[in-house]
């Protein structure tokens, strides 16, 4: 049995909570944001009845497929037995009771078109207190990062559907009490990336497989989450020390999840508070970062109004203020991202500001993992974020202007290198050719990024 394989040169597109699959008009509007794809969940139609998969989840699907859509199907309960389950069982998710009846669905999957891969959260490797639901216990020493769910799901893949996509969605650095270990013995959160690396990425023969963070930016008024940086450097520095190691047929897909909610009532007693999406620049930034750094995949969070406390890109007013925003975002930058993803990345620094330095200690915090590229001199007058990338013989550069987009700061940047003509891709995916004497200077926008191609020289 087969399905749809993900192309490893393009960028994968979609949301978490993504709208009603039974409506044709949603999903319609869902894909003029610029998603690829569709995660299909157990929010609005049932999966199975009677051990089968039910018409209102293969309609869900023939919708999706109909609109060009690639299909991923999630496993909602991220419970090692959801496609082929025994007997029944109870068990929970994320200290949430669930049931799964007797089923084998297996064999059913491979009757539909553009299904591309399976979906599976962090849940796998937590342990959960049912007296604290939303509290997590440390794991012991010997258990750190135990990702046995996610191997036997794994495992499952490879038996009957080793070409497809295997995504999954990892915990932020802030999160430790997720995978740090009681003892001694202290881990990071690159030992855990890598441990997951080495333990669920390994085990997979053959198909596209993913390494994501769930991790945001935008959480107080007027900065960036320090911890954002570094986390997006680690995710980047394992996948590409992972992919390293492995064929490319084995190769891993670095993804970020892109923060794209109003907040307002997420504030509790013991969270964060996470700040309103108030602009288009303030998801570029995260579009553009996160492909400097090597990333393919964006997966939204999220789609849906009426996700717990937080009212995502649709309102629950039915206004679309957060929806237009994201379209204008993604209108404008994913042309060009989709650019870069024919490049294979190669490392990538950041550079502090020389008018300002906005954000000194997640650069200093993130310089361990930096890989500089002695070709080329860079000047900048804010932060900025450097990606290095190679096809063949061409070498690019992915440069982001990395402040806080509610300053409202453009950073005027330059060039110099031994170069003498070189390719500009800007928003929208807009080429320009310049020749030069080994000297570029240009000026990015709030939130904005260039990717600069040299044709001659280095």
């Amino acid at each position: 049995m087969s399905l749809k394989k993900v192309k490893r040169d393009e960028c994968i597109v979609f949301a978490d909570l993504p709208p009603n699959p039974l409506s044709v008009s949603e999903i319609r509007k869902y894909k003029k944001l610029g998603f690829t794809a569709f995660v299909l969940t157990e929010d609005d139609v049932k999966f199975t009845v009677g051990g089968k998969i039910t018409e209102e989840y293969k309609t869900a699907i023939k919708n999706v497929s109909d609109s060009g859509l690639d299909v991923i199907i999630r496993n909602m309960y991220n419970d090692e037995d959801y496609f082929d389950n025994p007997e029944p069982k109870k068990s929970s998710n994320y200290g949430s009771e669930y049931e799964i009846e007797k089923r084998s669905v297996t064999d059913e999957f491979s009757a539909f078109p553009r299904v591309v891969g399976f979906y599976a959260a962090d849940e796998p490797y937590m342990r959960t207190l049912k007296e604290m639901p939303w509290r997590w216990a440390h794991k012991d020493k010997e258990k750190f990062a135990s990702f046995d769910k996610l191997v036997k799901i794994a495992e499952w893949k490879n038996k009957y559907y080793p070409e497809a996509f295997f995504h999954v969605n990892h915990v932020p650095s802030e999160s430790y009490d997720h995978y740090f270990p009681s003892g001694n013995e202290i881990y990071d959160y690159a030992d855990f990336l890598t441990a997951y690396a080495d333990k669920v990425l390994r085990k997979l023969d053959g198909g596209g497989r993913s390494l994501c963070l769930d991790s945001y930016p935008f959480v107080g008024e007027g900065y960036m989450e320090s911890s954002y940086l570094k986390d997006l450097f680690t995710g980047a520095t394992v996948t590409k020390k992972y992919n390293d190691s492995v064929s490319k047929e084995n190769f891993a897909t670095f993804g970020i999840c892109i923060q794209a909610f109003h907040a307002h009532s997420m504030k509790a007693e013991n969270e964060p508070r996470h700040r309103d999406i108030y602009s288009a620049a303030e998801i570029t930034l995260q579009l553009y970062a996160g492909a400097a750094l090597g990333a393919k995949l964006f997966e939204f969070f999220c789609y849906r109004s009426f996700c717990g406390r937080m009212e995502g890109i649709m309102r629950t007013d039915g206004t679309e203020r957060i929806y237009d925003i994201v379209k204008k975002a993604n209108d404008s930058a994913l042309p060009l991202i989709k650019k870069v993803c024919k490049f294979s990345w190669t490392g990538g620094y950041c550079v502090g500001g020389s008018v300002f330095c906005d954000n000194a200690r997640a650069i200093i915090d993130a310089k361990s993992s930096f890989e500089r590229d002695e070709k080329i001199e860079v000047f900048s007058e804010y932060d900025l974020i450097v990606g290095r990338f190679k096809k063949g013989k061409k070498s690019g550069y992915m440069f982001v202007n990395y402040t806080d987009p509610s300053k409202n700061v453009k950073n005027k940047i330059r060039i110099n290198g031994r170069f003498s003509k070189i390719s500009v891709i800007s928003d929208f995916g807009k080429k320009a050719n310049f020749e030069t004497d080994g000297r570029f200077e240009t000026e990015l926008s709030t939130g904005g990024g260039i990717f600069v191609v040299i044709e001659t020289g280095l």
